[in-house]
């Protein structure tokens, strides 16, 4: 009995051999293949990290205009250029900073011509019932360097710089992706400036531009 159990385990076990030697194959495999795998899997785990949230540039052009300065100066119109740069914390709510550039800022009837330079950063809320409108509210500043003719006549009796708080409130239309990564924006947007020079200044920005997108949310 005991010499018949001997014989059917050397059977089995030739049986079984290739088995086990597969298996072994198997292992080895997978041991050389673990370490490439998770070098593979780890730019895809930032990759879902980073579509977390959805990021924009917008580089836009426009317009600004605005009424008499102190009830007495008018302001000639002026072009206005800049980019805005956002980040969504959630679908609706998202965070913007803004720099813009007016090229001249002229006072009717007076010699004095400065450059504009805008300055801030923008909550902005998305609409979720108006697929792409949103309203946005702005905190900065606007720093206003007077032109060199305008130093050349007035010396120093006049400050070459001066920088005034800013406070922004508008909205517009912007899509995302229309053509690849390029959508487009429209903004019309107030700004006042609370004390310009003992005054408030009140003005309308009308700017369009591109918008690049990446990222999911």
């Amino acid at each position: 009995m005991a010499l018949r159990d001997i014989a059917l385990a050397r059977h089995c076990s030739r049986v079984l051999q290739p088995c086990n030697e597969k298996i072994q194959e198997i292992e080895l495999s997978m041991r050389t293949v673990k370490r490439p795998l998770f070098f593979l899997i780890l730019p895809c785990l930032f990759a879902l990290e980073a579509r977390a949230q959805k990021f924009e540039i917008d580089p836009y052009a426009g317009a600004f205009a605005s009424g008499r300065v102190a009830h007495l100066f008018k302001v000639s119109p002026a072009g206005i250029y800049g980019v805005r740069a956002g980040v969504f914390t959630n679908n609706y709510f998202e965070f913007e900073g803004n720099f813009g550039y007016i090229n001249k800022l002229e006072l009717r009837g007076t010699l004095t011509k400065k450059k504009l330079y805008i300055w801030e950063g923008l909550a902005t809320y998305n609409f979720p019932r108006f697929h792409h409108w949103y309203a946005s509210f702005g905190l900065g500043g606007v720093t206003a360097t007077v032109s060199q003719d305008s130093i050349d006549f007035w010396g120093a009796a006049i400050p070459s710089r001066d920088t005034y708080l800013s406070l922004s409130y508008g909205g517009g239309f912007k899509t995302f992706r229309k053509w690849g990564p390029v959508g487009y924006r429209a903004d019309v947007r107030g700004r006042t400036l609370p004390n310009y020079n003992g005054f408030a200044f009140n003005w309308v920005e009308m700017t369009g531009g591109l918008t690049f997108a990446w990222g999911g949310r």
